[in-house]
């Protein structure tokens, strides 16, 4: 008996030791995993443009088919008509530019070739932009839409459904098209809100889309639509090669923004466990609440 009293102290303080142990093992394991889901939150709530990037290649591999068809059915056409022209009058052009340059002449502004190219690609993109407005409300705006979705639904973890999209977005066209053509100072304001802490990586992001977008723009002026060498064979493969680059950068921008717009709006709000609605079926939700049909 003695012995064995004599033993159990030892034993007990082994025994607590090692309880201890395996307990101070549990409780840094779940601190561990703690600070790793909160480390995982807070990269996602200030995020670098580089981590945008990543996240937004990351999102296309999950949902590659669901990019692609909407890059192809939505993004193509319109990416093809805007660096081709084709729905440009070049007379009206033509006139716009020549009252441009006496404008500029009037200005005391000497004639020289940069401003007259300045003055005609100005032209250029004024009648571009008004016949294609109809894109611009229509495919424009649903690729747009489109993307919205399918990054939220990679976030939400739900399967893009394309006809699920069609119902939603028929529900919101309205406030969609409204708030392009209207509602935008105010959109415009509650987006400069949204980002006054991370403004520039916004600017970052639209900065490389936009010398991405110029630079192929530029290359289709001079190898398609200038011809300056060889009989133009060349322009067979290369006017659709550009294009399919331009509605990539396209689409990798609308992907990055929506990327972004997550990133601010995850900012101060408590992370939800478990199944949450979208922000398009958010928008639907109050759209039938509001009465708009």
């Amino acid at each position: 008996m003695e012995v064995s009293s004599g033993a159990s102290p030892r034993m007990n303080m082994h025994q607590l030791q090692k309880d201890g142990s395996e307990e101070t093992h549990f409780q840094d394991f779940e601190l561990e995993s703690f600070d790793y889901n909160d480390s995982h939150n807070l990269q996602f709530y200030s995020m670098s443009a580089l981590e945008i990037l990543r996240e937004t290649a990351r999102i296309l591999q999950c949902n590659l088919w669901s990019f692609i068809t909407i890059a192809a059915l939505l993004i193509c056409p319109v990416s093809a008509i805007l660096l081709s022209n084709v729905l440009v009058d070049q007379s009206i052009v033509k006139r716009l530019s020549t009252r441009l340059l006496l404008v500029a002449k009037s200005s005391g502004l000497p004639l020289r070739p940069l401003i007259r190219q300045l003055c005609h690609r100005f032209a250029e993109m004024a009648v571009s932009s008004a016949t294609c407005f109809p894109l611009f409300i229509t495919l424009s705006l649903l690729s747009r839409a489109a993307v919205v979705y399918s990054v939220d639904c990679t976030y939400s973890r739900k399967d893009v459904d394309g006809s699920k999209f069609l119902a939603m977005a028929s529900k919101i066209w309205r406030r969609i098209v409204s708030t392009y053509l209207w509602s935008w100072p105010q959109a415009l304001l509650r987006s400069s809100v949204l980002i006054r802490r991370q403004t520039q990586v916004g600017l970052l992001i639209f900065l490389g889309s936009t010398i991405g977008m110029t630079f192929i723009e530029g290359l289709f002026e001079h190898r398609v639509k200038t011809l300056s060498y060889g009989d133009g064979s060349s322009r067979i493969w290369e006017g659709p090669l550009l294009v399919i680059m331009y509605s990539f950068v396209v689409l990798i921008d609308l992907m990055m923004s929506a990327v972004f717009y997550y990133s601010c709006r995850s900012h101060g709000m408590e992370p939800s466990h478990g199944e949450c609605l979208s922000i398009l079926e958010t928008a639907t939700v109050s759209a039938e609440s509001a009465g708009i049909p």
